[in-house]
């Protein structure tokens, strides 16, 4: 039974700060509501969120901590939402330059430059969460590596993880020692990742499949590193073996994906759009077989903790993915098959590899009997309780 923290300080607020969007689903946003929902039934610190609404005018889910928003008509265009953006900044300068000290919970994805002079110039307790960095994502981004573009949010980062008083939470132990050698942090943990809890807590009663095709599924926000846009080399390879397949891609966005427009008109394939929280088993209970194909070179690096992933391992469904850092979970308890990146690059011998895992699915099933079921977000909120009173003392 893991302890129950109970401190001298355990009335001061908790502020949680990001910038993202948190008013439909996609990672940065689960992580953020998630993980203080669940934190409020372990503390009896009250927590008080700081986040933007853009796509909608509410969270994409009950958020059950106290919301101080920003509301963003997405209808204005980008200038403005940056504009809008600056102002929340300047609106948390003014908030944490005249508050008393307090801890101050920062997701680490955009960055406030008014935020990190309030935080230089009061003595707050500050705790940074980061799941990605600045010099991957900009490298790795559609745009490309534009210096102008990415030179600002690297140096904002930097100033960020040279704070005194900060805490990095990390969501993998790769980006935690990537974190340590970069910028040379003395206090940095790893916290992973979790999911939704009605996912976990059904894991031991999963149905087994009964569907003569198989159904296969990916469920993301289609960044730059997800690899969605290899979904047509699995989709020719899974064809060449004589299989009957449907797709099912789902997530914010889909609509301007090449993939949709390649694919949309294709009756092997069905697409969704944003898939509320609270509905994601009634996707995954499609589904036969699921895919991510993350970047291995960028893994090496920023380790993956994906999300779909540990919703796909709750699910019990068998995986395809990738050989990235972070994803020799699925080898290990005998999920899938993890491929490099010469076997997607190669069709013969991708289509070796699926003739394989089609032979070995039933296996992969079995499997899930016997492995532990995944980290939900009440456990992430533990574990981020712990690392938040023990350095709050």
């Amino acid at each position: 039974m893991r302890t129950q923290f109970k401190t001298k300080s355990r009335n001061v607020e908790i502020h949680t700060v990001t910038f993202v969007d948190i008013s439909y689903s996609w990672g940065p946003a689960i992580h953020f509501v998630e993980l203080w929902n669940e934190y409020l039934g372990l503390s009896e610190r009250p927590v008080v969120g700081h986040a933007v609404l853009e796509k909608h005018d509410r969270p994409y889910t009950e958020t059950r901590f106290a919301l101080k928003p920003l509301r963003l008509n997405f209808h204005y265009g980008r200038v403005m939402r940056r504009i809008r953006k600056l102002f929340f900044d300047s609106a948390l300068f003014f908030h944490f330059l005249l508050s008393p000290p307090t801890t101050v919970y920062i997701r680490l994805s955009k960055f406030g430059i008014f935020l990190l002079l309030a935080l230089m110039m009061r003595k707050h307790k500050v705790f940074l969460e980061v799941n990605g960095l600045a010099l991957e994502d900009s490298t790795h981004s559609r745009t490309g590596n534009r210096r102008v573009v990415s030179a600002y949010p690297k140096l904002l980062e930097r100033l960020y993880m040279k704070l005194p008083s900060a805490t990095i939470i990390t969501v993998a132990p790769q980006i935690t020692a990537t974190v340590v050698e970069r910028y040379g942090v003395s206090d940095a943990v790893t916290i992973k990742n979790g999911c939704d809890r009605r996912l976990v807590d059904t894991f031991s009663n999963k149905r087994k499949s009964s569907h003569k095709e198989l159904n296969i599924g990916f469920l993301g926000t289609f960044t730059p590193w997800d690899g969605h846009e290899r979904t047509s080399d699995l989709y020719k390879a899974l064809k060449r073996t004589g299989s009957g397949v449907v797709f099912h891609i789902g997530g914010p966005g889909v609509e301007a994906t090449d993939l949709y427009r390649e694919f949309h008109d294709n009756l092997d394939f069905l697409f969704y759009g944003a898939i509320p929280y609270k509905y994601l088993w009634r996707f995954y209970d499609r589904l036969d077989i699921a895919y991510a194909f993350d970047r291995i070179d960028r893994s090496k690096s920023v380790e993956q903790s994906t999300l779909k992933l540990l919703e796909y391992w709750a699910c019990k469904i068998p995986i395809i993915s990738t050989r990235a850092l972070g994803n020799e979970f699925i080898e290990e308890y005998g999920f899938g098959v993890l491929l490099s990146d010469e076997e997607l690059s190669d069709e013969e011998l991708l289509i070796q590899r699926m003739l394989e895992f089609l032979q070995n699915i039933e296996q992969y099933r079995r499997n899930y009997e016997a492995a532990p079921r995944p980290r939900s977000w009440r456990d992430v909120a533990e574990d981020t309780q712990r690392v938040i009173e023990t350095r709050s003392r």
